[in-house]
This record gives C-alpha cells, sequence and structure tokens, in this order.
C-alpha cells in the first residue's frame, strides 16, 4: 500500500508537474504566437517601409529624369538667349554704325543745301544782273535805233538840202 501511495504521491507529483508544464507550455505558446503576431506586424511593416522605399526611389528616379530633362530645356533656352543676346549687340552695333553714318549723311545734305541755297542765291542775283543788262541793252538799243534814225533823217535832211543846194545852184 505503501507502494501505492508512493506511487499515487509520485504520479500527483507528476501530474501537478505535468499540470505546470502544461501551464508554462500554454503560456510560452500564447507568447510565441503574440511574438509571430508582432513578428507579422513588423514584417508587413518592414514589407511596407520597403514598398515606400521602392515608390520613393521611384519617384526621385522620376524626378532626376524631369529635372535632367528641364535642365537640357534650360541649356537649350540658355544657349537661344545667348544666341539672342549675341544677335542683339551687333544690331546695336549695326545700329550705331547707322547712326554715324545718317549723322554724317545729314551733315553732308545740310552742307550741299547750304551750297544749294548759296548757288540758288548766285543764279538769282545773276538773272537780276542778266535782266537789268537786258532792260539796259533794250534801252541802248531803243537810244541806238532812234539815233539811228535821226542820223538817217538828217541824213535824208541833208540830202534833201544838198539837192536843193544843188538845184538852186543850177538855177
Amino acid at each position: 500500500n505503501l507502494m501505492i501511495e508512493k506511487l499515487a504521491s509520485i504520479a500527483v507529483e507528476k501530474n501537478a508537474a505535468l499540470d505546470n508544464e502544461e501551464t508554462e507550455t500554454q503560456a510560452c505558446q500564447i507568447e510565441l504566437e503574440r511574438t509571430a503576431e508582432a513578428f507579422k506586424i513588423q514584417h508587413d511593416e518592414r514589407r511596407q517601409l520597403i514598398k515606400q522605399w521602392q515608390e520613393t526611389i521611384n519617384s526621385m528616379r522620376r524626378r532626376d529624369g524631369e529635372i535632367n530633362s528641364v535642365s537640357e530645356k534650360y541649356n537649350d533656352a540658355r544657349g537661344v538667349q545667348n544666341k539672342l543676346h549675341t544677335l542683339i549687340e551687333e544690331k546695336r552695333a549695326e545700329i550705331e554704325i547707322t547712326e554715324v553714318t545718317n549723322d554724317e549723311l545729314l551733315q553732308q545734305n545740310e552742307a550741299a543745301e547750304r551750297t544749294i541755297q548759296t548757288k540758288r542765291q548766285e543764279c538769282t542775283t545773276l538773272q537780276t544782273e542778266r535782266l537789268e543788262f537786258l532792260d539796259e541793252l533794250e534801252a541802248l538799243r531803243t537810244e541806238a535805233s532812234a539815233g539811228a534814225s535821226s542820223v538817217l533823217r538828217k541824213r535824208s535832211e541833208l540830202r534833201n538840202s544838198l539837192e536843193d543846194c544843188e538845184i538852186k545852184k543850177k538855177q
């Protein structure tokens, strides 16, 4: 009997130990399930974070491409701007040369106009002198014509007088 009691006592101890082990195992199982759940959550978070990183990297690559494209467009526009600036400077230089040439031509034109005005005044003076000369010539012609008429009349009178004298001499 003692043996049975001892065995029963051992069995009770073993059952108690088994219950303790079962409880510990269940506690460990629960802990393991919680850890697995936490691991799964962290794994999902990590996967989500990696996905976000990849999206960020892809977005950065797109932005880099856009930046490169905009940079090329900027460089092209800058080149066009430089060409236009050079062209503007060339045109300004041409305008300055043209303005200098125009000033010179205006001065030459003014000098030519002064010369023309002087020549016109000279021409007007000569025309006036010519008209005065013609008037004087006409007056002299008229006077010469009157003198010639007077001489002819006097000759005629003289001839008539001579003829009268000869007639009187002959008589």
